[in-house]
């Protein structure tokens, strides 16, 4: 009688560095945005990572674009914060963007802001984490921050380096334009109606800028106070998100010039005329 002997083995898997979690302690939601100022609260960027025993990172780094900045590289304007050695925890980030230039022993003079911007920054490092404090957060911080780690383990004859990315809001006032009809640069931001001219209806478009989070848009007759019903007028919304992941809100209403419901807005004639002025304004609640 023969006996089959089956032989069990066991496997061990090893998991590969790799970068597990990236967050930030505040400003991941557009619309509950990190506060901005000098008092407000810092914000912490983090990216955990897997290490295999024996392995430690190499290299750790916080890059941001500036989407309306070009680098000396011909490419989009970028700071980035480097750090090689968990000796660099809590100290200041030494820029190793695209804007810097040895030429200008620094910052050209267009974008000489950027050295107090960085100037902001600093390593929160650890063996398994690869972080960055934002003090004093301002509008520029909105946007994608990307995390890049190498480590000491080998592969051919280079270091594996990964990367993954967040996509950070801070609060910003937002501006309102009317955009329709066109109005002139740096003139008051409201149209004047004279209901006289025998005009039944007046329309017009409202579009925010810069808001974070996104306004609600809100129009109004002579005064911001004096907010016009959607009884009244009939009023659409709709937002466009911009390459920062900013939305931008637009608002349109179209009213029909009635000199009863005028009236209930306060509309008074004034030698025998009836004018007034239709505006709109952001509302970002406590923001």
């Amino acid at each position: 009688m023969s006996r089959l002997l089956i032989l069990g083995s066991v496997f061990t898997v090893i998991r590969g560095f790799s970068i597990t979690e990236i967050s930030a302690s505040d400003g991941e939601d557009m619309n509950r945005p990190a506060y901005s100022g000098d008092n407000a609260q810092a914000i912490a960027l983090s990216c955990r990572l897997q290490l295999n025993t024996g392995d430690h990172w190499t290299s750790c780094s916080w890059s941001h674009e500036f989407h309306d900045i070009w680098g000396l590289t011909n490419s989009q304007g970028y700071v980035m914060c480097s750090s090689s050695s968990i000796e660099d925890n809590q100290q200041q980030c030494k820029d190793k963007g695209n804007l810097i230039s040895n030429q200008f022993n620094g910052y050209d003079r267009e974008n000489e802001w950027i050295a107090r911007y960085v100037d902001r920054l600093s390593f929160a490092v650890t063996e398994t984490t690869c972080g960055l404090i934002i003090s004093k957060p301002n509008a520029n911080d909105t946007g994608v921050w990307r995390c890049h780690v190498n480590d000491n383990s080998l592969t051919g004859e280079q270091s594996p380096a990964f990367w993954s990315e967040i996509n950070l809001f801070v609060a910003n006032k937002s501006e309102a334009r009317i955009t329709d009809p066109v109005m002139e640069v740096g003139r008051d931001q409201s149209i004047w109606v004279d209901i006289s001219d025998g005009q039944g209806r007046i329309q017009s478009t409202c579009q925010s800028m810069y808001g974070v989070p996104p306004p609600n848009l809100v129009w109004y007759i002579d005064e911001p106070s004096n907010k016009i019903s959607s009884r009244d007028a009939s009023i659409t919304t709709r937002s466009t998100t911009g390459p920062n992941g900013v939305e931008t809100s637009i608002s349109s209403i179209s009213m029909d010039i009635d000199l009863r419901s005028l009236t209930s807005y306060g509309v008074r004639p004034e030698q025998g005329y009836f004018s007034f002025a239709l505006g709109c304004f952001p509302d970002q609640n406590n923001y």
